[in-house]
């Protein structure tokens, strides 16, 4: 394997040629055990509910983690079978042995297994999570971008301004909805009516939903 040890020309000439001969190939979980590295990243999706990869973030995510992966030359292991960014679930399956370190993306609040990973000083990162949580966290600036989007709807001439929230279990999307309460009424001085706020799920599905509910209501949203 042209480890650090000398072997006799000879001798690793003979080996490469019964490898040949056999069709050999390393066992990865040997080499693994071996060597204490499986070169592979586990990724925990945000749900294992249907169709969350086709969720514009979650597709985009997921698509940085991969071409990352493919320069590290890395593989990937999606862990689909049980929602590990619950509340609920421990995640003491990510230890196992099968990954080296784990992605989480847009975690819930209070997901128990970055807390597990973090407790036993297992590496790992989560994407979309929120202050507070253990280890690497990458996310945006909430406040700025909602304060950015409004003052842009304000500049057009509008007043009565909606908003549909993400999911209910999300960081992100109950920090977006603090924050456009704040510059609604603080900053700009525009009121928000109950029936303007809106509960989503980042999904095509109950966004349209909810704008079918604005565009239905008797003083409805101009944005």
């Amino acid at each position: 394997n042209g480890g650090p040890r000398t072997v006799k020309e000879e001798i690793r000439f003979r080996v490469l040629e019964k490898a040949r001969e056999l069709d050999y190939r390393p066992n990865r979980l040997a080499r693994s055990l071996a060597k204490g590295s499986t070169y592979t990243i586990g990724v925990v999706p945000p749900s294992v509910e249907e169709n969350v990869f086709l969720s514009p973030f979650v597709r985009h995510a997921w698509n940085a983690i991969v071409n990352e992966a493919e320069v590290l030359e890395h593989d990937i292991m999606l862990f689909a079978g049980r929602n590990l960014n619950s509340p609920e679930e421990p995640g003491v399956g990510l230890l196992d042995g099968r990954v080296d370190c784990v992605v989480f993306i847009a975690p819930h609040r209070g997901a128990r297994a970055m807390w597990t990973l973090h407790e036993r000083s297992f590496p790992f990162t989560s994407l979309a999570s929120q202050e507070g949580d253990p280890g690497v966290h990458i996310t945006v600036d909430n406040r700025q971008g909602i304060r950015e989007a409004i003052r842009h709807l304000v500049d057009l001439g509008h007043r009565r301004i909606a908003h549909i929230a993400g999911s209910e279990h999300s960081p992100d999307a109950e920090s977006r909805l603090h924050w456009f309460r704040h510059a609604m009424v603080g900053e700009f001085g525009l009121p928000v009516p109950d029936e303007y706020v809106l509960q989503g799920a980042f999904t095509r599905s109950s966004g349209y939903e909810s704008a079918r509910k604005l565009l239905r209501a008797a003083d409805r949203p101009t944005a």
